[in-house]
C-alpha cells in the first residue's frame, strides 16, 4: 500500500493552505508516470539550521538548501525515501520568486519526488529537464486545487 506521509508541522501546512491530499495524488502520479510504485515517502519539514546540519553531516556540503532527498529503497521500481524540506527556504524563496509558499512547497516536494524517480539536477541540461517536470506537475497540482470539492 502506497504511503506518502507529511511527518510534522501540521499547523504550518494549514497556515499556507497546502492540500496534502491533492499533493499526495500528484506525487503518486509522478511515480506512476516514471514507472514506479510508491512504497513510502516521508516529507519532513525542518528549519534552515537543521537542514544545514543534515547537509553537512550526510552530504559533506556546507550550504543552505531547500530540500535534501534520501532514497532508502532497495527494490527496483518501488520508491521508498525521505525528503527534508526547509520551511525557512520555502518562505524565503516564495518571496524571492514572487509565488505563494503553498506553490513553492509543492514545487519542492515535486522536486524531491522526481529525485526519487531518478532525475538529477547537477548539469544545466538536467536542471532544464527537472524544471520542465516540476512545472508540469505543479500545474497539475494547481489545476486539482481549483476543482470544486464535492
Amino acid at each position: 500500500m502506497a504511503k506518502i506521509q507529511f511527518a510534522n508541522a501540521s499547523s504550518w501546512y494549514r497556515k499556507y493552505t497546502i492540500d496534502k491530499r491533492i499533493l499526495r495524488t500528484v506525487l503518486q502520479q509522478i511515480a506512476t508516470d516514471h514507472g514506479f510504485h510508491v512504497e513510502h515517502i516521508s516529507i519532513v519539514l525542518t528549519t534552515d539550521e537543521e537542514l544545514l546540519e543534515v547537509n553537512r553531516r550526510y552530504l559533506k556540503h556546507d550550504y543552505y538548501t531547500d530540500v535534501i532527498t534520501f532514497d532508502l529503497g532497495n527494490k527496483a521500481q518501488y520508491i521508498h525515501g525521505e525528503a527534508y524540506i526547509s520551511k525557512d527556504r520555502i518562505e524565503s524563496n516564495a518571496t524571492k520568486f514572487n509565488c505563494s509558499p503553498c506553490d513553492e512547497f509543492s514545487r519542492v516536494a515535486i522536486h524531491a519526488c522526481l529525485h526519487l524517480c531518478g532525475h538529477k539536477d547537477k548539469t544545466q541540461s538536467d536542471q532544464t529537464i527537472m524544471r520542465t517536470h516540476e512545472n508540469k506537475y505543479l500545474n497539475l497540482y494547481i489545476q486539482k486545487l481549483s476543482v470544486p470539492k464535492p
